[in-house]
């Protein structure tokens, strides 16, 4: 358990150094560490993987298209339900960043129809 506090106590000290001596920056940086570990209940579902789901209960389909310009990903998410087409197309530095961007905009706007929020 030492060692666990000593590298606790140094990643603080770096911190602090190199924010100049703020001490809020030094907070908030470290807030994360000392919060409760997570849990099953608070840990949020991979959003690729929560529209994954969400569809596949009501037998929607999901289709991605991965688009590259200038080392930057971009992702259409698309879902055709019954009736009505949800789409988000989003940016991320990596093609899975972009992936998960896009789908938790899916999501939202699928769950917000829904009465789902």
């Amino acid at each position: 358990m030492q060692v666990l506090g000593d590298i606790i106590e140094s990643i603080a000290g770096a911190i602090y150094v190199d924010s100049k001596c703020d001490k809020e920056i030094v907070w908030r940086s470290m807030k994360r560490l000392l919060e409760p570990r997570a849990t099953p209940d608070t840990l949020k579902m991979d959003p690729v993987k929560e529209l994954q789901e969400f569809c596949a209960s009501r037998d929607y389909s999901i289709t991605y298209t991965v688009n590259h310009d200038n080392r930057v990903s971009s992702v259409v998410a698309e879902v055709q339900t019954k009736g009505t087409a949800y789409k988000a197309t989003k940016r991320g530095i990596t093609k899975d960043d972009a992936k998960k961007l896009a789908a938790k905009a899916v999501l939202k706007d699928m769950k917000a129809a829904d009465g789902m929020n």
